[in-house]
């Protein structure tokens, strides 16, 4: 006696398609042929389809506040991470120093920011100061008075022949109390200690200078990281969210 029998199989539970199921369930039961295979049913899922709203930076900003937030959020921390992003203001700081008699290598600029006790800026290296700093930094960056403020301390030890060296002491931190500075004479090629008073100033106004270093590294950072920038480079890019601030 020869027995039908139908067989039923979810093909979403096993991981082949329809057509690679019938196949194996006719190899399988192929024999002896003390059976009849009547038919073989095949059962498949209903497709689902799932809608995600998809937005620019600025449609979440409109929508959706806490999705653009976390964008945002996101993208800072890219910049901060992955982005040169104060590259140009050292190389306009190297401009700078250069021009008021500072030698200073790239890598021996240091800073830290912006929002801890203890952060700042600061550089080592020497200084031989030069008298004509006055009227080329007033060319350089016309409008930056407090630039000029320095600018005119220097221009003045460098009529008088100072010398400055700076080192940093040993500390976690980067802030401009952090480095020492040697102010000296040449004298026949001896070094000559200043007054007390004098090496005062030298320091106070080399350190006033990392101080406006940090100033301009504060501000472009507030400015590449702001909402603002933020919009220009999505929309520049094609960026999309979802609704989260995650970018699809």
């Amino acid at each position: 006696m020869k027995v039908k029998f139908q067989i039923e199989i979810d093909c979403t539970k096993e991981g082949y398609t329809a057509a690679d199921l019938k196949d194996r369930v006719r190899d399988n039961l192929s024999g002896d042929g003390w059976y009849h295979l009547e038919s073989i049913q095949i059962l498949t899922a209903e497709p689902k389809t799932k809608i995600i709203p998809i937005f620019t930076a600025a449609e979440l900003k409109a929508k959706h506040a806490a999705g653009f937030t976390a964008a945002h959020q996101s993208y800072v921390s890219d910049v901060i991470h992955q982005e040169p992003w104060f590259d140009s203001v050292y190389d306009d700081f190297l401009t700078i120093a250069g021009i008021l008699g500072f030698t200073v290598a790239r890598g021996d600029i240091a800073f830290s920011g912006f929002s801890s006790q203890g952060d700042g800026a600061s550089f080592t290296g020497s200084a031989v100061f030069l008298p004509d700093a006055v009227r080329c930094i007033k060319e350089h960056a016309p409008l930056d008075e407090t630039l000029h403020h320095i600018t005119d301390r220097c221009g003045r030890f460098g009529v008088e022949g100072i010398h400055a060296r700076l080192t940093r002491h040993g500390s976690r931190y980067y802030h401009a109390q952090t480095v020492d500075v040697e102010a000296f004479l040449l004298e026949e090629g001896e070094e000559v200690s200043l007054t007390s008073g004098y090496a005062s100033e030298v320091t106070v106004c080399c350190r006033d200078l990392m101080d406006w270093l940090y100033r301009r590294l504060e501000r472009e950072y507030e400015h590449v990281t702001s909402e603002e920038v933020f919009l220009e480079v999505a929309a520049s890019n094609g960026w999309e969210y979802n609704q989260a601030g995650k970018m699809e």
